[in-house]
C-alpha cells in the first residue's frame, strides 16, 4: 500500500508540472495575440475574461468592465 502511494503521488508531482508548463507557454499567446479573445462561460453566455487585445480593440480602459457581461 506505501509503495502505491508512492506512485500515485509522483504521478500527480508530474501532472501538475505539466499542467503548470503549459499554463505557462499559452500565456503569453494569449496575451500577445493580435486578435481579441474572449472568454465566454458556454452555459450562460457570460464573459469571464479577455486578453488585451480585445481590451484596445472595443477602447476598454479593464477587463473589470467586461467580466459579467453577456457575450449578445
Amino acid at each position: 500500500m506505501i509503495f502505491s502511494y508512492v506512485i500515485l503521488r509522483v504521478n500527480k508531482d508530474n501532472e501538475v508540472a505539466i499542467l503548470r508548463g503549459k499554463r505557462n507557454s499559452v500565456i503569453p499567446i494569449y496575451n500577445t495575440s493580435l486578435d481579441g479573445i474572449f472568454i465566454i462561460y458556454a452555459q450562460t453566455n457570460i464573459i469571464t475574461g479577455c486578453n488585451r487585445r480585445t481590451l484596445e480593440l472595443f477602447e476598454v480602459g479593464s477587463q473589470r468592465d467586461i467580466e459579467g457581461t453577456s457575450f449578445y
